[in-house]
């Protein structure tokens, strides 16, 4: 039998949505935990700025040298992270691995540049991709729409609560626009994630 467009949706697919209603959170919740994700996520100074990646070079120095002397020759953003890692481990008098030692040495002597950027790609930040993610986490696992009305009287979207998060830290962008503007461009800022 065919099925008629009037038709209702199966049991299961009521009782997923009533359920995902039940689990929804409070947005006292949804705030407390951007908060929360936002603080561990930040990797932030104490003046409260966002490190970009390069701080990851440290991480990836550790674990995986080559790959990221290999990624370096290609990527501005590793050829960065490489470099920032390279001066921490020279400021704290620490060894660097062989290969990232000849590295060094030849980048001092002006031998290595950095790979260019293509022209018209911008760079997105750490906050911006943990905005994304959070607003993302709040819809998959607090149940919150991602956005709301402009106009709504009840202000209690996944934006609305990084927001209202990101303002309790003091942090831009601390407006409900922001955060949208951002979740707008969730695709371009985290491809990774958000690629169709």
């Amino acid at each position: 039998m065919a099925k008629r467009e009037t038709d209702k949706p199966p049991a299961a697919t009521l009782a997923t949505t009533a359920t995902r209603e039940s689990n929804r959170w409070s947005f006292q919740r949804a705030v407390a935990y951007a908060q929360g994700r936002l603080k561990k996520s930040a990797h932030m100074t104490e003046e409260k700025q966002w490190l970009d990646p390069t701080f990851r070079g440290l991480d990836m120095l550790a674990s995986d040298p080559e790959k990221l002397l290999k990624d370096a020759r290609k990527k501005e953003g590793a050829f960065d992270a490489l470099r920032f890692a390279v001066a921490c481990k020279m400021d704290r008098n620490e060894p660097l691995p062989g290969g990232v030692k000849a590295w060094a040495a030849s980048f001092l002597r002006g031998e290595i540049e950095a790979p260019t950027r293509k022209p018209g790609t911008k760079t997105t930040n750490g906050k911006q991709r943990a905005i994304v993610r959070i607003v993302s986490e709040l819809v998959e696992f607090g149940g919150l729409n991602a956005r709301r009305n402009d106009e709504a009287k009840i202000k209690d979207s996944a934006c609305d609560a990084v927001s209202a998060a990101l303002r309790d830290l003091q942090m831009e962008p601390k407006t409900f626009e922001g955060v949208r503007d951002l979740w707008k461009k969730r695709d371009k800022i985290a491809p990774d994630r958000f690629a169709k």
